[in-house]
């Protein structure tokens, strides 16, 4: 295209200051009014005179600008410097206002054809190609993004060069745009917001096509298909001035089905989905924001998407997924997750929290009832399994979560835990033996250290059981065995973990039997160990004075024995010592009858030399009458201990074992072997043990029957309430009621607390046999 020359300006007629003051800058001069007449005058005459010439130069420069407006919009290069330009359109536009005007209606129809005839047929073309999604979806959305892109640079060079009028009259007019606004507005009519074509419809399906692409978790090449999705939702950003396709319901109707059928496969692709969902969220932020959506929009559409993803369905994406958040690796998402459940009641008019709350103690209870049948499978120590479990639980719930509701919901599902009847008597009996184990190692390894760490995790499980006195019984029982048989008993120690125990119960009557225990070996000690006794001169008597009542049951012989008269008059005297330490002694009758517990140290010559046997009562009465014979038969022995057959029999297989070979039976005669071989110089004699009961079904009949108390009271309470019942219906009330505590009791027992009411008279038998009456 031939451009116009250029008018030269500088050697024509100037044009009058006067006529141009209107858009001068500068404060105006006021000139008396004769002045201004022969001024006024003489312009006119000016324009007669110089008229044509004037016009002819101004339609010269005005077509000149024509033509450049149209070789911008056309994309073909711009032959003149940008300075003269921009020259000629502000000569242009300061001669006369409506110059501006008129330049401005013919750029913006300009525009027009160039839109109608060249650029939407090109996007329309552009968009009828799209026939397969999946497949071109690619190539569709960068063509588009190039036309966009191709007008936005063409209407930017455009308006640099009219800047004059762009700012002067444009800028600053009321009605009209911009270049660069009329031209994407334009733009926008005539191919997004066209009711009749399908460009809108296509735009809408491939953003949902690009969107889901870019938040799915297994496709290849994500950055650019990310940066692919950020340049397209950006140019729809920069066309969508009504906000009608990512505005705020526009924009849900794309994203909301997207994340519906992501949700879907998320959850079933594993148990990691709140950490994808969070991420996801993250990543959408981030996307609208680049996108140059307003912060207000992208609120409100992130509030909808953590509705769909996370709250919609609280409590079944949380059983799926709260295990994965608890691993150190995701602890923040986990923070995360907290924190828009507190914001929740403001966001939704739901309490997210209690159902956290909920599913977080659920979860608690589940790893502590996971953590006790693995230790029943490996057989391995329970009590620092189960404490490292607990330290890591509050740990979470205190310093992560810091909440008191979770810390609180934490410990009370690890109570219902170790409550749970499949449980509770195994972690009791594990209790137990944990304890007993530590007290049985050799004196080396209980050092401070490892003593303070045992006391921890002993109360720590301890405070968590909510049946305290089953494990009072329990523990009461192997701390007597520890105190009466053991070798190596540690006083100090004991004491300190029982100290601890009771710390936790309290004053009340569950610790009564343990302190009483203490009480009674601790005066034993300091009283009875040693007493002289006259006819074993020369002997070390410790006796131990227990207050029957307050310790565990002990099985006796079942009857007396005829015990050596040496032995006999030995514990006599004692018993008279004893009697004279005052008036209340008197009262008291010493039970010698649990043998077992009576320990003696024999000296016995063999042809080896001497040797120290340590062994029970029931032993020595027997190897005592070897004294003076060697060779004894088996119904004399019966006859002179006026022991048991079973109980000789023990006693007898006690002294024939393979390490203490000191008797030997020879049909139903029993011989004392002098040449026995015994490696140490001091032998312990162990009695022959019988079949063992299991211990956790022994322990369990312990337990239940503790329960009769309780299992009383229940009974009572239900006959108040009702003054009169069914036998069966109270029979069943009562079973539900402990049950509903966490305590499984058997048929009989809660038999037997009936028959304990009616023979005590806190209920009767009706006269039909069956109802059961209340009596006040």
């Amino acid at each position: 295209m031939t451009s116009t020359p250029y008018p030269d300006f500088e050697d024509s007629p100037r044009l009058d200051e006067d006529t141009i003051s209107h858009l001068r800058s500068g404060s105006p001069n006021y000139p008396s009014s004769s002045q201004v007449n022969k001024s006024r005058k003489k312009l006119r005459s000016e324009r007669v005179l110089g008229g044509d010439d004037m016009k002819t130069k101004l339609d010269a420069v005005r077509s000149d600008v024509h033509n450049i407006i149209i070789s911008v919009l056309n994309n073909e290069p711009v032959s003149r410097s940008f300075s003269s330009i921009y020259k000629s359109v502000e000569l242009l536009s300061i001669y006369k206002h409506s110059e501006q005007a008129h330049l401005a209606d013919f750029v913006f129809n300009a525009i027009q054809e160039r839109l109608v005839s060249e650029v939407v047929p090109e996007v329309q073309a552009t968009f009828e190609s799209l026939t397969n999604v999946d497949e071109s979806y690619c190539d569709c959305i960068t063509s588009f993004n190039k036309c966009v892109e191709s007008w936005t640079k063409c209407l930017e060079l455009l308006e640099q060069l009219l800047l004059f009028m762009n700012r002067s009259y444009l800028l600053h007019h009321p009605k009209k745009h911009t270049i660069l606004e009329f031209g994407i507005i334009q733009f926008s009519l005539q191919t997004i917001y066209n009711e009749d074509s399908l460009i809108r419809k296509k735009i809408v399906i491939l953003l949902r096509k690009i969107h889901i692409l870019s938040r799915s978790t297994n496709v290849d090449d994500i950055r650019d298909l990310n940066e692919l999705a950020n340049s397209f939702v950006g140019t729809i950003a920069r066309l969508d001035f009504k906000g009608e396709i990512l505005g705020g319901s526009g924009l849900e109707k794309i994203l909301l089905p997207n994340y519906k059928q992501l949700k879907s496969t998320w959850i079933e692709e594993g148990n990691d989905y709140l950490k994808v969902a969070l991420d996801a969220l993250s990543a959408e932020s981030s996307f609208l924001i680049g996108c140059g959506l307003s912060e207000q929009v992208v609120m409100n559409i992130l509030k909808k998407l953590k509705w769909e993803l996370i709250f919609q369905d609280f409590s079944q994406v949380l059983d799926i997924s709260l295990t994965y958040m608890i691993q150190p690796q995701n602890i923040e998402y986990l923070k995360t997750l907290w924190n828009l459940c507190q914001s929740s009641m403001d966001d939704y008019a739901v309490d997210s929290c209690r159902t956290f709350v909920y599913a977080w103690g659920c979860f608690v209870r589940n790893d502590i009832e996971s953590t006790i049948r693995e230790s029943k499978l490996k057989n391995s120590f329970l009590i620092p399994e189960l404490v490292a479990s607990f330290d890591n639980l509050n740990k979470l719930a205190t310093e992560c979560l810091n909440d008191d509701a979770i810390g609180f919901e934490s410990r009370n599902a690890q109570s219902k835990a170790l409550a749970n009847k499949d449980c509770n008597n195994y972690v009791l009996l594990q209790l137990s033996k944990y304890c007993d184990n530590f007290f049985k190692q050799s004196r080396k390894t209980k050092d401070v250290n490892s003593f303070a760490q045992f006391e921890k995790e002993v109360v720590t499980v301890f405070k968590l059981i909510t049946y305290k006195a089953d494990f009072m019984l329990i523990y009461e029982r192997d701390l007597s065995k520890r105190m009466l048989l053991g070798r190596s008993f540690n006083l100090a120690l004991e004491r300190k973990l029982s100290e601890a125990i009771l710390g936790v119960v309290g004053e009340g009557d569950e610790g009564s039997n343990l302190r009483a225990m203490f009480r009674d070996v601790e005066t034993s000690r300091s009283l009875y160990n040693p007493t002289p006794i006259d006819c074993l001169p020369g002997v070390e008597f410790n006796a131990m004075v227990l207050e029957k009542k307050f310790w565990p049951e002990i099985p006796g012989s079942g009857c007396d024995i005829a015990l050596p008269n040496i032995l006999s008059q030995a514990l006599g005297e004692f018993s008279c010592k004893y009697e004279e330490q005052g008036e209340k002694h008197k009262f008291h009758k010493l039970d010698w009858t649990n043998f077992s517990l009576h320990q003696i140290v024999l000296l016995v010559e063999f042809d080896s030399g001497q040797k120290e046997l340590s062994i029970n009562l029931l032993q020595a009465s027997v190897l005592m009458l070897f004294e003076d014979v060697d060779e004894i038969h088996y119904n004399e022995l019966k006859m002179r201990t006026k022991m048991e057959e079973r109980q000789l029999k023990k006693v007898l297989s006690s002294f024939t074992t393979e390490r203490c070979p000191i008797l030997i039976l020879r049909g139903d005669v029993v011989i004392f072997n002098r040449s026995a071989e015994l490696k140490n110089a001091r032998t312990r004699v162990p009695m022959t043990r019988e079949r063992e009961i299991d211990a956790t079904d022994d322990f369990s009949k312990v337990i239940e029957k503790n329960r009769d108390p309780e299992v009383r009271a229940a009974l009572v309470r239900t006959m108040k309430q009702s003054k009169s019942i069914l036998y069966a219906e109270l029979l069943a009330n009562a079973l539900h009621t402990m049950e509903q505590r966490g305590t499984s009791l058997s048929v009989h027992t809660v038999k037997e607390g009936i028959e304990y009411l009616i023979s005590n008279e806190y209920i009767r038998r009706d006269a039909d046999g069956v109802t059961l009456v209340y009596v006040p």
